[in-house]
């Protein structure tokens, strides 16, 4: 019978031992969802075609014959200027509302003699209010028929004079081509005194009197001559002179004259010498 073989605790096999490997844990980024697309609203074509119709409907009527200015109804002018107020309106009778401005209406106005100002109202269905004020006479000019001075210090000859404005009297350079009155005595300082006399007094008859060498007064007929001298502090004279007929009133029918150059220093004295 075969030996059996002994078996040394040398010979066993040991268990193998694990060797567990260490990994490093990695973080992975989390993606973004993307967001989701909105679908796509259809175009209000319905929207914009009622848009694009109401435009053209405005446009059209604003350039439509239809709008024309075809009636104006003026207002301020003398009956004798009617046709040439019809006149300078003609150049815009033809042209629609939104071709016109107020300015290119009343433009051509300006052109004739008896108009200041003019204002124009109107609506796009043709239909107007012209307002024109004509210029307003301040004085007539004595020594020259019908010749006026407004109240802007123009000299005109084709206005209608009212009745008891007062006169001024000019000396004959004023007349000329080269007139030296205007170096001298400004035309609207002469116009100013004639507003402040007929404010002041206006139940007196005032002449205001500029002579050759630009020197004004005022004066009455068989009354007193008012030396105001050259064109300056012209308010301060004229505000003199009312204290002076305040404290004095008969001096106002008096044959005397009142020098009023400097008018802190006012001086009165008989009238001695033939005026002019």
């Amino acid at each position: 019978m075969p030996a059996k073989k002994k078996t040394t605790p040398s010979s066993k096999r040991k268990p193998s031992q694990a060797v567990t490997a260490t990994k490093k844990s990695v973080v992975r980024p989390v993606a973004k969802k993307k967001p989701s697309r909105k679908p796509r609203r259809p175009i209000a074509w319905d929207r914009w075609l009622w848009a694009a119709a109401t435009v053209n409907i405005i446009a059209g009527f604003f350039y439509s014959p239809v709008t024309t200015l075809r009636s104006v109804r003026v207002v301020g002018v003398a009956a004798e200027d009617h046709v040439a107020v019809e006149q300078a309106l003609q150049g815009a009778r033809d042209r629609s509302f939104a071709q016109l401005t107020d300015a290119t209406i009343i433009g051509p106005l300006y052109n004739l003699e008896r108009v200041e100002t003019a204002s124009i109202s109107r609506n796009i269905f043709g239909r107007g209010v012209l307002t024109v004020q004509s210029p307003t006479v301040l004085a007539t000019v004595d020594g020259h028929d019908n010749l006026f001075m407004t109240t802007t210090g123009d000299l005109r000859s084709d206005l209608l004079s009212p009745e008891n404005v007062p006169v001024i009297r000019l000396p004959a350079d004023e007349f000329s081509e080269t007139p030296a009155l205007v170096s001298l005595t400004p035309i609207d300082v002469v116009a100013g005194l004639v507003q402040q006399t007929t404010e002041r007094w206006p139940d007196q008859d005032w002449m205001v009197h500029v002579d050759n060498g630009g020197v004004l007064s005022l004066r009455k007929v068989n009354g007193p001559v008012v030396l105001f001298g050259v064109a300056s502090k012209i308010d301060e004279k004229v505000g003199a002179l009312d204290q002076i007929l305040q404290t004095q009133p008969e001096l106002a029918d008096r044959a005397v004259r009142i020098t009023l150059t400097e008018p802190s220093a006012p001086a009165i004295a008989p009238l001695v010498l033939e005026r002019s």
